[in-house]
């Protein structure tokens, strides 16, 4: 599952509220930079995270796929400005971290960019 689809079940302010669900994750997957910035009360309830893949460090803003003639997809690349503010004090709240990337995925979701 993706942050984005763990938070609505985990938090205190979900009508779906299951605290025991957020206490056996162990890898975060973040594809939107906006939940980078999720508040501290609800981090701290992912105590056990050991493993975050952050996909939203490098987005596609166009991708364009191998035509005739061509044996290279063409995709132009930005590094997102959110990302890079958010990211360290957002890995700061998880104690037991002991991997951890920082990339983006590809349209097509067939491989993921990294530095």
């Amino acid at each position: 599952l993706f942050f984005d689809e763990v938070i609505p079940i985990t938090s205190r302010n979900s009508n779906f509220f299951l605290p025991d669900v957020s206490a056996e994750i162990r890898t975060l997957h973040v594809r939107h930079s906006q939940n980078l910035r999720e508040s501290s009360e609800n981090l701290k309830q992912f105590e056990n995270v050991d493993d975050i893949n952050v996909f939203s460090l490098i987005e596609e803003l166009e991708h364009q796929p191998a035509q005739h003639g061509r044996n290279r997809n063409v995709t132009n690349l930005h590094l997102d400005v959110e990302t890079i503010e958010n990211f360290i004090p957002f890995i700061s709240h998880f104690p037991k971290l002991s991997v951890c990337f920082l990339g983006g995925l590809s349209s097509d979701s067939d491989f993921t960019y990294s530095l």
